[in-house]
């Protein structure tokens, strides 16, 4: 029994470890706890250690885990993918694997104190594939030369495989026959099918299964019984049986796999392209402006703080602010807007965007790896790696279906042989189950239509976070839209004001809150005012869902909604009553400025809707979506914006947690629902959300945690994304449905089902043949996404 060794990222109390060692888990497992750490004894650490680090999290205690992406070379299959992801599992130190076959990728996380990527390295070496961990590495261009080089390995395949077909089907009565195609096919097995054979033996020795296994045994088999029938044909003859000949078979087998692997990988590769696409977008060096010279930099080279120059026609290569120069920039690949943008002194600009026809320099606020588009590129790649719940099931079964499917074979072989004394259809029947129930189809079923939906999406401005994610989108019934920033354009101004107390101390004061605060209506109130702070010393406290709460010289004051002033019992006498209810009449909304005791002044805001908003929530309509509008701001007011949209389910005066509460509700009721927001009081509502959707000008904790984020302003994006999620998930059925029918057809039938009723039997070369026509036509199905109207 080992003993493994785990420490703490900061030392525990002693009260902490004696509560640790009541926990049952930990009595039972025997884990013995110090100050800086743990010891487990354990036979098998991969069955305990997640276990134990999950529980060991619930009490609050932080450990140095490392949760990393990696790419993987040779999966052929999605039994490749489970098989991978099972040997990292259990590797000592690993907390979680999961390895995906349509992205040839895997994710681990991993305790860094008892395992490193060399040894996942390592371990996947062991069962034939290669766990990329060389930084550096062009995974990108390694797939093109793997499919060129597979391309002319196909093209000499093919030189060998027509004349065998071709003797094999029309000459099979030619001198010397079976020796020419015994030499044609032998080079076809043993070199361009070499892959087969190996990854099948590496699969043994781990007591595993996959594509290459029943590719090795289907045309393994029929070689050598080529070869015995050849050199010993009276082995057969003594019995009575003709002394048949497989090399066509063997060798065309062979042909046709690599022909379709050939076309399926070419297809993944069109797949994934939404990532090449976003990567083409970055500049690989700029011109940097040191000590009056500039200089030609890579990008990843450039820090914070250092200025770039930009000339008319280049790419911006990071983020940052222009310092000087003006110009016209395309942002269209963010905002959707095919107009660019007039960009000039302390504007900001972002990595990706064409600087069209002035000359820039830009002040670096944001590194090569932290820029706006680097987060778009890791957010897609983080997507494209993810599973949906319905290809984990779809791993399941692939993980027990080659073991069926060799079993379904060795019980054909023996029903022809020893019940009905066919040793040639025990044979061929025994090649043909192997062939014909290859479990790519199924593997890709899932993950290629994810892949071409995500990457659309990503085309279109619509970033979506993870598979599931894409697949929820499609089910909502209900869709919940927070107002400013959301539905309107979230700049608010000053429409009208009330003074009850006007002087200059009172504004002075009012000036110096509003230039504290980063609230939306707090900039329009200090824009309107257009006043320097003479204040100082100012104390702000932010009071979520309802404003501000300021100290300046010992004097309290608030800035905020109606119900602010109520829980703090300041007066609201008649006139400044009256003054609210007409403020309230036009819908816009109203801030009170108070001290601990009366009203100062009020002001009224609003905000413009964003362009096409009603035909936007029109459309969503159009889907039978029920839609809901919530905010923070007054009843009145909410109440005229959603009469204006056509909103019939609405409230006001909402705090944060009051939008969770009320999508759970929905959620009891047997909705599915939606939340569409962009700022921090949104957050709660977005965990109670089954999809929350996000504008990308919002807060970035809110963008953080959201399943969907829409690029730029454009609403009609979530009708888009949601209309993209349905036609993915309808793909993804039709693709599982042929992949599971030609499966349940195609296995009897190779089997020999119809033989005694008909006299038909699938042929091993057809059989090879619908096989990779299978893969095939999966792939392309997803590929047909692409062309998909959303």
């Amino acid at each position: 029994m080992a003993q493994y060794h785990i420490s703490f990222e900061s030392p525990i109390s002693e009260n902490k470890i004696e509560l640790l060692s009541e926990i049952p888990l930990f009595e039972k497992s025997k884990v013995q706890f110090s100050k800086h750490g743990f010891v487990i004894d354990s036979d098998d650490l991969s069955e305990i250690l997640p276990e134990v680090i999950s529980e060991l999290k619930n009490q609050g205690i932080a450990f140095d885990t490392v949760k990393s992406k990696f790419k993987v070379l040779n999966f052929s299959c999605a039994s490749c993918a489970v098989s991978a992801s099972t040997v990292l599992k259990y590797t000592d130190g690993v907390l979680f694997s999961d390895a995906n076959y349509a992205t040839q990728s895997a994710i681990v996380e991993y305790l860094p104190s008892l395992t490193s990527p060399k040894i996942f390295k390592e371990k996947l070496n062991e069962i034939g594939f290669d766990l990329v961990i060389d930084k550096s590495f062009d995974f990108d261009k390694k797939k093109r030369e793997q499919l060129k080089k597979q391309k002319t390995n196909l093209i000499w395949a093919g030189a060998l495989a027509v004349p065998l077909f071709v003797l094999g089907m029309f000459f099979m009565n030619v001198p010397y026959v079976d020796y020419i195609m015994w030499a044609l096919s032998t080079p076809l097995l043993l070199y361009f099918g070499s892959q087969f054979f190996v990854g099948a033996w590496q699969q043994l020795k781990q007591k595993n299964a996959n594509m290459d296994t029943l590719v090795a045994l289907s045309t393994g088999f029929a070689y050598v019984f080529s070869v015995v029938n050849i050199l010993f044909p009276h082995v057969f003859h003594s019995h009575g049986n003709h002394a048949q000949i497989y090399f066509e078979s063997a060798g065309l087998v062979v042909f046709f796999i690599l022909l379709g692997k050939y076309f399926e990988d070419s297809a993944k590769y069109r797949a994934s392209d939404a990532i090449k696409k976003l990567m083409d977008l970055t500049a690989k060096s700029v011109f940097v402006i040191k000590e009056k010279k500039e200089t030609l930099t890579p990008v990843e080279n450039v820090n914070v703080g250092e200025v770039i120059l930009i000339k008319p026609g280049e790419k911006i290569p990071l983020d940052g602010e222009i310092i000087h120069g003006t110009s016209s920039v395309d942002e269209s690949f963010l905002n959707g807007e095919p107009l660019p943008k007039t960009k000039t002194l302390n504007d900001s600009v972002f990595a990706g965007t064409v600087n069209q026809d002035g000359l820039l320099q830009v002040l670096v606020s944001k590194n090569h790896d932290n820029t706006f588009l680097s987060s778009i590129i890791k957010k897609v790649e983080d997507a494209l790696s993810s599973k949906a719940q319905i290809q984990n099931k779809v791993d399941k079964i692939s993980s027990i279906f080659v073991p069926i499917v060799i079993g379904v074979a060795i019980l054909s072989f023996l029903i022809w042989r020893f019940t009905f004394d066919n040793s040639q259809m025990a044979f061929l029947s025994f090649i043909t189950v192997l062939v014909v129930a290859c479990p790519c189809a199924m593997g890709l079923a899932t993950p290629t239509a994810l892949m071409v939906g995500i990457g659309k999406g990503a085309q279109a401005g619509i970033l979506i976070k993870n598979a599931d994610a894409l697949e929820r989108a499609g089910e909502l019934t209900d869709l919940v839209f927070d107002k400013t920033g959301t539905l309107t354009e979230g700049k608010p101004k000053v429409m009208d004001t009330f003074w009850k107390e006007e002087n200059e101390g009172n504004k002075s004061i009012l000036c110096a809150i509003v230039n504290g605060s980063t609230h939306p209506l707090s900039k329009a109130i200090s824009v309107f005012l257009s006043e320097e702070n003479s204040v100082k010393n100012v104390s702000i406290e932010n009071i979520s869902g309802k404003g501000l709460k300021a100290v300046i010289n010992n004097q309290i004051y608030f800035l905020g909604n109606n119900s602010l002033l109520i829980e703090n019992k300041i007066e609201i006498n008649s006139d400044v009553q009256q003054a609210y209810e007409h403020m309230l009449s036009k819908g816009n909304s109203t801030v009170f400025f108070a001290n601990d005791k009366n009203t100062i002044a009020l002001f009224s805001l609003g905000d413009k809707l964003k362009s096409n908003v009603k035909a936007h929530l029109d459309e969503l309509k159009e889907q039978h979506l029920n839609l809901h509008l919530l905010s923070g701001d007054n009843e009145k007011a909410v109440k005229q914006l959603a009469l204006e949209l056509g909103i019939e389910d609405y409230q006001g005066g909402m705090l944060p947690e009051s939008k969770a509460v009320y999508i759970e509700k929905l959620k009891e009721k047997g909705a599915k629902v939606g939340m569409s927001g962009d700022g921090i009081n949104d957050t709660l509502a977005f965990t109670a959300a089954d999809v929350s959707i996000a504008m990308s000008e919002g807060a970035d904790v809110a963008i953080e945690l959201a399943d969907i984020t829409i690029l730029g302003n454009d609403l009609g994006r979530v009708k888009r994304a949601i209309t993209l999620s349905k036609a993915t998930t309808r793909t993804i059925n039709e693709n599982l449905f042929w992949a599971f029918i030609y499966n349940v057809i195609g296995i009897p039938i190779a089997a020999g089902l119809l033989y005694n009723s008909t006299g038909f039997l699938m042929n091993p070369m057809v059989a090879s043949a619908a096989m990779a026509f299978s893969s095939i036509s999966v792939v392309g199905n997803s590929l047909l996404l692409k062309i998909k109207k959303i």
